[in-house]
């Protein structure tokens, strides 16, 4: 995996696909080599054979939330919203604490029209970093959008005190 990775970090992912390849051939049981490939696939838009690898990889390490996340954004690309949702749901199941899967399932929810829970998952977000102007500007959207206006302004005169010029 080394030599793929070396490979994409010089732009040469013809040969980083030879070394996934070559390390799969190696080591079929272990789920970070069908990880990495499956990483690699979806880098280069590839989601069906990154989907695949992901499921391998799952199948021999259900318990690792991180591959739930990646394969969510994986199935996300391949249009399978109710898929993705169910990998967001299962990997904070795993591991509640996530920030980034918090932030990305409140994407998903805002995009369906889950509005409530999407802010939900912003303000878990925002309780934890209270820094992070893009979870503060999506819940904003969906206050609005809602209709808690107080909360909506709230949050966008955070976000235009830090950003004047925000657009």
């Amino acid at each position: 995996m080394k030599r793929m990775k070396v490979s994409i970090k010089l732009g040469d992912t013809i040969a980083a696909r030879k070394w996934a390849d070559e390390a799969v051939r190696l080591d079929q049981y272990s789920a970070d080599v069908y990880h990495a490939r499956a990483m690699l696939s979806a880098q280069l838009e590839e989601y069906p054979s990154a989907e695949e690898d992901m499921n391998r990889a799952i199948d021999l390490m259900p318990a690792r939330s991180t591959y739930y996340l990646n394969r969510a954004l994986v199935r996300y690309y391949r249009e399978n919203l109710r898929g993705a949702m169910e990998d967001y749901d299962i990997a904070l199941n795993a591991d509640p604490n996530n920030q980034m899967g918090h932030y990305n399932r409140g994407l998903l929810r805002a995009q369906v029209g889950d509005d409530n829970l999407a802010i939900e998952d912003f303000d878990f977000v925002l309780e934890r970093d209270g820094e992070n102007t893009l979870a503060r500007f999506n819940r904003a959207l969906l206050r609005d959008k809602t209709g808690d206006y107080q909360g909506a302004v709230s949050d966008y005169s955070i976000v235009i005190n830090e950003y004047p010029n925000f657009e």
